[in-house]
């Protein structure tokens, strides 16, 4: 349906995986040399969604706020037939990670630093 109705715009099910997303996440903590080891953690769960709570969900990907609201409204027109000709609704997985670090002892912009910096 993306590919005839909306070819510009990548499909939400295709977005980055979470382990891609945690590596650039976890190299950016280690380049800023800012912090200390880094712990990750995931929580996954899935919620049904009903037609009308998916679609408007697709409506804060900024793929979809992009583009022009009559291939928009096709779009989820498309999508809203799919999903009720399918029984009305759709298991929707989600996951929320969370990085902790603590900031390192070396961080350069401690108060104690700054002085050197004046």
């Amino acid at each position: 349906m993306y590919r005839d109705l909306a070819p510009g715009v990548e499909n939400p099910g295709k977005r980055f995986t979470a382990e891609w997303v945690i590596g650039v996440i976890r190299d950016a903590f280690a380049a800023s040399r800012c912090f200390g080891e880094v712990t990750v953690k995931q929580h996954a769960w899935s919620e049904v969604y009903t037609t009308d709570r998916y679609v408007n969900s697709l409506r804060t990907y900024s793929g979809h706020r992009g583009m022009d609201e009559a291939t928009r409204n096709r779009l989820f027109t498309g999508i809203r037939a799919v999903i009720d000709q399918a029984g009305g609704s759709v298991n929707q997985p989600n996951l929320v990670v969370l990085f902790h670090a603590r900031v390192s002892r070396e961080y350069p912009w401690q108060e104690s630093n700054l002085r050197h910096m004046v």
